[in-house]
């Protein structure tokens, strides 16, 4: 009984399904399959088995269910900064150059503290 190879994708096939538009197709492909821990073949590529594993894994993860959950109204919310945030900091630079100010500027005088003595130098 013989037994069948499994189809071998290039990291170039794999980056090209991922729509990889880069230079270095295998170092990309090679850096997906360790991020989300998916066996492949080293200098190689995948079985398709392998790939689908990997696809499974974007798919699944996180950030991936994240990117196409809300609005873009309410992403753009979620990361803006909230205008009080900006206005406390604005405030506290403000107490704090002022008050750097106050205490480097030394007072003046009635008179200037250079006097010249009478008869110049000797």
């Amino acid at each position: 009984m013989a037994r069948s190879r499994p189809d071998i994708l290039t990291f170039e096939e794999i980056a090209k399904e991922l729509r990889f538009a880069g230079k270095d197709a295998k170092r990309f492909v090679e850096r997906r399959f360790k991020k989300y821990e998916v066996d492949y073949i080293p200098s190689i590529g995948a079985t398709a088995d392998q790939f689908g594993k990997l696809l499974e894994a974007i798919s699944c993860s996180p950030s991936a269910i994240e990117a196409t959950s809300g609005t873009v109204a309410e992403r753009s919310v979620l990361g803006r900064k909230s205008e009080k945030s900006k206005n406390t900091l604005q405030a506290a630079l403000n107490e704090k150059m002022q008050k750097n100010t106050e205490t480097s500027i030394p007072a003046k005088s009635g008179r200037n503290s250079l006097a010249v003595l009478q008869g110049g130098r000797s």
